[in-house]
């Protein structure tokens, strides 16, 4: 009973997610006949719920760009799917979808896709999830909010949805010991504190951090610069540019 409910959770998210998608309808643009967009590579099928999601997103932003979308676009979208198919996946769509003893006369869109994701992906869906729950990390590179976000992600397709504490506690473990210390310092204390709350301490340090480091660079780059400007031939009626480098923080 509790992977039925699992699994109805997870289709209901995609589901949900196709239908805001495909009802999504461009207005014609003035003054341009064609935009071309690239079709999306074949899917091939497999167990990584990411690739997955990843494809159906291109998938339908590609339909949406070429004005495929709203209530008369069904048969064109269902028809222009197997272009976008490899594989397994491919076979699978013309025994079920296209082929004279498929498995029903007419396919919406989203049955097409909800299908394929049945096939190839809902099997792995819950392992594949709690692996990447364990082993996700904070990175400094993309910070605290790419590392929330993640885990959120990774927790919406569990099993079980952790609790608050669960979330907090799983939030702390990826940390490094620098940053715990940090938010001691700051007294937010990580035990009983927000899970709000410790990614915004976090998120202040990292901007403080990249503005330190953007100013370091600025008060670097002048002598530089002159250093370059002593050694370098002076040409008449030449001027001197400056630029800031901007050194960006996660918002």
């Amino acid at each position: 009973k509790g992977h039925d409910e699992y699994n109805r959770r997870i289709q209901q998210q995609l589901i949900d997610g196709i239908r805001r998608q495909l009802d999504v309808v461009l207005p014609p643009l003035e003054g341009v006949k064609n935009v071309k967009v690239k079709q999306p590579d074949g899917w091939s099928g497999g167990g990584n719920l990411d690739e997955f999601e990843t494809w159906t997103n291109s998938v339908l932003n590609w339909m949406v760009v070429n004005r495929l979308t709203g209530p008369d676009g069904n048969g064109m979208q269902v028809l222009c799917l197997e272009g976008m198919l490899d594989g397994e996946a491919r076979q699978w769509y013309h025994d079920h979808v296209i082929g004279p003893h498929r498995s029903r006369e007419y396919w919406r869109t989203e049955e097409v896709l909800i299908g394929l994701f049945k096939r190839f992906v809902q099997s792995e869906v819950d392992t594949y999830a709690e692996t990447n729950w364990r082993s996700a990390k904070y990175d400094a590179k993309t910070g605290i909010r790419d590392y929330f976000a993640k885990l959120n992600r990774f927790a919406l397709r569990l099993l079980h949805i952790p609790s608050k504490d669960a979330f907090r506690s799983k939030l702390l473990d990826g940390l490094p010991v620098h940053l715990i210390n940090y938010l001691r310092d700051e007294h937010v204390i990580p035990e009983v504190a927000s899970v709000r709350e410790i990614v915004n301490c976090i998120r202040r340090k990292e901007e403080a951090d990249a503005m330190s480091a953007n100013t370091k660079l600025l008060h670097s780059t002048p002598n530089a610069t002159s250093r370059s400007a002593k050694s370098a031939p002076s040409a008449k009626g030449s001027t001197q540019h400056f630029w800031l480098v901007k050194v960006s923080a996660q918002t």
